[in-house]
């Protein structure tokens, strides 16, 4: 009787476990939609988690920074799409295996020319507010003493936004985002790669451990199997391709080039060849042509090399050599004439 009371109590309790989640807009990684679902890469993979776990997810909207002040207090549990870093590893709690990898860029309209971190001098930058990018542009313009006016936004779309209104020169976010929506507000990439990171969903201090080995396993499981729920939602939001056993679209079309290459030079060297072989039969018919010529004519021809060797005799030369007492013949260490041909 007490065994079943412990069962029944525990049961429940694990069946019905609530994760508050906090979301901030971050598309395509991580939004809610208008019922308050999570969407975007990252937020439909915890979903598909939540539904294998049998975990209840509660959404918490707040902007970036609220919700990290919200995770490090314990108000909400998880934070997806967070990048790690040292000084967050301090403050919050991290699976082991990483959801995804990024890295940040910077995003400039389409008439301006900045080419490296040196451009930067004062331009007006957009960066989230306490994101990992702003850090870690901060760090290096003060490095290089470049002087830039920092604009704050809650957002990569704000971000994105006040470029396109002439607000701000420049703005920084992560590849996944930019890519995504740069062309829709006029801007293009500028070639200042920056910040590669892995991205968790990040736990508050008090958080089950547990919970973050559920998820590390969740995610061994789906990476190894090209066929799971992880690739099909990466492809669903263009944020990465399933790992193709085949040889990737680039591969094929170069094995394409390369074979009709192939293909043209073996049927070069095969006219080649052909072309040889004829000209060979041709000199060959030439030869004999010109040596008939050369035999019909009532006259005495011949070549010699420079040391005075036969080379060519004409039948003309041959008959007189061989008719007895020729005054052309002669014996005993005199010159007889023997054609070579």
């Amino acid at each position: 009787m007490l065994l079943t009371m412990v069962f029944g109590a525990v049961s429940p309790l694990a069946a019905a476990q609530t994760l508050r989640v906090g979301v901030y807009h971050n598309p395509p990684k991580l939004f809610t939609d208008d019922q308050g679902q999570l969407r975007g890469v990252l937020g439909e993979l915890l979903t598909a988690m939540a539904l294998k776990e049998q975990w209840q997810l509660e959404s918490v909207p707040c902007d970036f920074q609220q919700c990290l002040t919200l995770l490090e207090q314990d108000d909400i549990d998880l934070l997806p799409d967070l990048a790690w870093s040292e000084e967050r590893a301090q403050r919050f709690a991290f699976h082991a295996e990483p959801v995804m990898h990024s890295w940040s860029q910077l995003y400039q309209p389409s008439d301006s020319r900045v080419e490296a971190i040196l451009d930067l001098e004062q331009q007006r930058v957009a960066v989230v507010e306490g994101s990992i990018q702003q850090s870690y542009l901060m760090t290096v313009t003060q490095r290089f003493d470049i002087d830039v006016m920092w604009l704050p936004v809650d957002s990569f779309a704000a971000g994105f936004q006040a470029v396109a209104l002439g607000d701000a020169d420049l703005v920084a976010s992560n590849h996944l985002f930019g890519d995504w929506r740069a062309n829709d507000y006029g801007l293009r990439e500028t070639p200042i790669i920056f910040q590669p990171s892995r991205l968790f969903y990040a736990a508050s201090p008090g958080l089950d451990a547990h919970i973050l080995e559920r998820i590390d396993a969740t995610l061994v499981e789906w990476k190894n199997d090209a066929a799971s729920t992880y690739y099909e939602t990466l492809s669903a939001w263009r944020a990465h391709g399933p790992p193709a056993p085949l040889a990737p679209g680039w591969l094929w079309w170069l094995g394409g080039v390369l074979l009709v290459v192939l293909v043209i030079a073996l049927a070069g060297n095969v006219l080649l060849r052909r072309r040889d072989s004829l000209n060979r039969q041709q000199l060959t018919t030439h030869e004999h042509m010109l040596s008939s010529i050369l035999d019909s004519v009532d006259a005495y021809i011949y070549i010699k090399t420079p040391d005075l060797k036969y080379r060519y005799v004409n039948h003309q030369i041959c008959v007189r050599q061989a008719k007895p007492g020729h005054p052309g013949n002669r014996e005993g260490g005199k010159d007889v004439v023997k054609p070579s041909g």
